[in-house]
């Protein structure tokens, strides 16, 4: 329960700065991510990872999704076992089909750092620092208050910007 509090905390703070926010369970996910999919803001899409099981059911919805659609926000609360945080604090490959242009933050179990994922190629997790707990997990700092194409442009990776009217 302390996790889903403090997880609760969390998503609350982001959603305070006018962020569209929602938490999901992973039986209803594909048909509540449909409905929003509708919505024109970009919604932040909260995640609680509490095992190998949970890690493995969002793995295969996000190998269908547009994973730059939505702002995701994962939580591994390390809850139920220590696997899931290992995986989350050393991620092999491009578990959740991360692209350049997706906003994908996680939070691993006891961190005190919200950490950016994205993928340049799509084959490796490129992970930064984007925030940071404070005063007892009550206050996040952030890290950066660029957007996402000004944060990959530090990267030194070239976008390509098409415009149509």
């Amino acid at each position: 329960f302390a996790d889903l509090t403090s997880a609760h905390n969390m998503v609350t703070k982001i959603a305070s700065k006018y962020v569209y926010s929602v938490f999901v369970s992973f039986p209803n996910f594909e048909e509540r991510f449909k409905a929003y999919h509708q919505v024109p803001l970009r919604p932040l899409v909260a995640v609680l990872i509490d095992d190998m099981v949970d890690m493995k059911k969002f793995r295969a919805i996000a190998g269908k999704l547009n994973m730059a659609y939505p702002v995701w926000f994962l939580i591994f609360t390390g809850s139920n076992d220590n696997e899931s945080c290992e995986v989350c604090q050393n991620p092999v490959g491009n578990p959740f089909n991360l692209k350049l242009n997706s906003r994908f933050l996680v939070f691993c179990c006891n961190a005190t750092v919200i950490e950016e994922w994205w993928s340049k190629d799509r084959l490796i997790t490129s992970r930064k620092p984007y925030g940071r707990l404070e005063a007892g997990r009550s206050r996040i700092k952030w890290l950066s208050k660029k957007s996402t194409i000004a944060r990959r442009a530090e990267l030194g990776s070239e976008l390509s910007v098409v415009i149509v009217n």
